[in-house]
């Protein structure tokens, strides 16, 4: 994750796979822009927001 104005809220992260869970991320590392989930089975949806409020929302989809 990447924000060049406000900022991120690295404690905003979360996700929620295609079954409605929501899980939190195991590490996020702000030095380098990253946040570590679980993979699901299939999909999982990634929500972040930045300093200023402002939401993103990112799927990362699981290809055989």
């Amino acid at each position: 994750f990447e924000d060049m104005g406000s900022g991120i809220a690295w404690d905003s992260i979360y996700a929620m796979d295609e079954k409605g869970r929501t899980a939190e991320p195991l590490r996020v590392d702000p030095a380098t822009g990253c946040a570590i989930f679980t993979l699901p089975e299939r999909m999982l949806d990634v929500y972040v927001q930045d300093m200023a409020g402002n939401s993103a929302r990112c799927t990362i989809q699981i290809e055989d």
